[in-house]
């Protein structure tokens, strides 16, 4: 039945309705007080015709006041349960607003405890950055035009466990933020410098993992992070799906897919204007849980790690550098 005919049946049904009510008051002035079609005998008294139609009218009038009432109490049901409904989703939206407001001030609280400390010392970390990035551009001027650099300057630096310690500091920021167990995190850096190959930073390659040359010759996050430069990062919220794009390749801890987890893989360099010295690239991953394992807060969570990433990227920046000048001049 078409929106039309809906439309009609709408606004003739009540009319007609409201005849066949009122009718059997017309019916008794008009028709019956008036003799019409001999519905009276000339003693005043019905005949069988006008018995039969009075009758007839009342029933018909009784009928559909009956069906009116059965409607108006449906109606009533109908209304009562679209209330219902509406009040059900009334809660259910107060409930998920409850929810996001949650969200929003575990984030603040979770933004406060990670983000204080790193914000206080960024402006000294990107000048520390440029100061080293500059050194090293000297020091290469230097090894070109003398051939050697005393090393006498650098015996003291130890950038491996300033870069342990950094990361570490990173795994608890995004532990805290996804209420993942610590311990399920593992964290992964590699490094290049101009004219070589790529190399794990010592410490940095997690126990039973694949060579690093065997991670760049396979579909491995890491190499999906070194050859997509345009996507800053590679990030699954489920490794099947990295799979699946040919962005990550299953780990022993992995069990073949089986064992939930996360990655996220990031590239960047230390350069000084065009002189590029280091390139880099850190990927964390989880093993026996998700990022976020609700799977309603993917984006959210998406957006969290990564930001956390880049507020720890400046100071990795800095003990590359010092790495850089360490291990090269």
């Amino acid at each position: 039945m078409n929106k039309k005919n809906v439309k009609k049946r709408k606004i003739i049904y009540p009319v007609i309705s409201l005849i066949i009510t009122l009718f059997p008051a017309i019916w008794l002035a008009v028709f019956v007080d008036g003799n019409f079609f001999n519905l009276r005998n000339i003693y005043g008294n019905y005949t069988e015709r006008g018995l039969f139609l009075t009758i007839f009218v009342f029933v018909l009038a009784l009928i559909v006041g009956v069906i009116n009432t059965i409607k108006i109490t449906h109606n009533n049901e109908e209304a009562k349960e679209k209330e219902k409904e509406l009040r059900r989703k009334i809660k259910d939206s107060k409930s998920i607003i409850n929810e996001k407001d949650n969200d929003i001030e575990n984030f603040k609280n979770i933004a406060t405890n990670c983000f204080y400390t790193i914000a206080r010392t960024s402006a000294i970390c990107e000048e520390k950055r440029k100061l080293f990035t500059r050194h090293l551009f000297e020091c290469q001027k230097i090894l070109e035009e003398q051939g050697d650099i005393t090393k006498n300057h650098f015996e003291a630096i130890n950038p491996n466990a300033q870069i342990r310690c950094i990361l570490n500091e990173l795994v608890n920021c995004i532990s805290k933020a996804t209420e993942v167990n610590p311990n399920l995190f593992v964290v992964t850096l590699a490094c290049k410098y101009p004219n070589e190959n790529w190399k794990w930073i010592s410490d940095f390659n997690h126990k039973g993992s694949k060579k690093l040359e065997e991670l760049l010759n396979l579909n491995s996050a890491i190499k999906a992070a070194i050859n997509n430069r345009d996507k800053e990062y590679i990030f699954y919220n489920n490794k099947q799906d990295g799979v699946k794009k040919q962005e990550y390749i299953y780990h022993a801890r992995d069990n073949n897919g089986k064992t939930p987890g996360s990655i996220v893989a990031h590239y960047f360099t230390v350069k000084d204007n065009e002189n590029l010295f280091v390139e880099s690239v850190i990927s964390v991953s989880t093993y026996g849980s998700k990022f976020d394992n609700s799977g309603r807060r993917h984006k959210e969570t998406e957006v969290m790690i990564t930001d956390l990433i880049e507020l720890f990227e400046n100071l990795l920046k800095i003990e590359l550098a010092l790495l850089c000048m360490k291990e090269k001049y």
